[in-house]
Order: C-alpha cells, then structure tokens, then sequence
C-alpha cells in the first residue's frame, strides 16, 4: 500500500484526535532517535580526538 493510500485508510478508521497523537508520538521518537545517534556520534568524535592527542603527546615526549 502506498504511503498517501496508508494515511488515508488510518484517517477513515482513527478519529482525527487520535491521528494527531499518533503522528505526534512518533515525530518525537523520531527526534529521539535522531538527537541519540548525534550524540553517540558525538562521544566517538570525542574519544578519536583523545586517541589522537595521546599519539601526539606520546611522539613529542620521546
């Protein structure tokens, strides 16, 4: 079923209220979701960054 079709099927069967809840749920897992992977992305630029000053620090005190 295409994606229009779906989301007007759903509208015939779920009152506009409960629509709206639903849609608003998901939009904010949504966010969730995309908030959470930039932060892990975030965590892993941040230890990269640690891993390389290390090597740096390690190469200037020999």
């Amino acid at each position: 079923m295409e994606k229009s079709n779906l989301r007007e099927h759903l509208r015939e069967i779920i009152t506009k209220e409960r629509y709206v809840q639903i849609e608003d749920i998901i939009n904010k897992y949504a966010y969730l979701t995309e908030e959470e992977c930039f932060i892990q992305g975030h965590k892993k630029a941040i230890k990269d960054l640690k891993q390389i000053l290390e090597k740096v620090l390690l190469f200037v005190s020999i």
